[in-house]
């Protein structure tokens, strides 16, 4: 099974990779396609928020071989987590960002209409993501610390 989940998270880091390219080559070749241009700070982060997705693939695939080689409890693990909790902060910094710029005054709005309770507020999802990560990371590091004393005692 981690061996399918290796595959596919290559799969999508490389199609990944590649459309991020595709895009920024499709972006400078052909202008006139995009009618909305964005501003070049924005544009910037927007790429640094897509390369810090890609990283995560990236470091999961690491956790994932580790897995795959039974030695999931690493330190390497933890900074592997501890790297994914700040790159999904980048990211929601960039999703509340955009939001601000896009809908000004009702970010964090909730209403609720005849399909429920509706929020404006994707950016707290990216944060309790890299809250979970971190916490996960704290677990990895007791384990890790038991681990080690376990392996000390005969």
């Amino acid at each position: 099974m981690n061996t399918k989940l290796n595959v596919f998270l290559k799969i999508i880091y490389y199609m990944g990779i590649s459309g991020l390219i595709g895009s920024i080559i499709g972006y400078f070749t052909f202008p006139n396609i995009f009618s909305d241009k964005p501003l070049i700070p924005i544009l910037i982060f927007s790429i640094v928020a897509y390369c810090c997705a890609l990283a995560i693939c990236h470091e999961l695939i690491k956790i994932n071989s580790t897995l795959i080689c039974k030695t999931p409890f690493t330190t390497e693990n933890i900074k592997r987590m501890q790297k994914i909790s700040a790159y999904l902060f980048i990211i929601s910094a960039y999703v509340f960002t955009k939001d601000w710029l896009k809908f000004k005054s009702h970010i964090f709005t909730y209403n609720f209409n005849k399909d429920g309770l509706i929020t404006d507020s994707e950016c707290l999802i990216f944060i309790l993501l890299g809250l979970f990560v971190l916490i996960l990371a704290n677990i990895f590091k007791t384990a890790v610390k038991i681990k080690n004393e376990n392996d000390l005692t005969i």
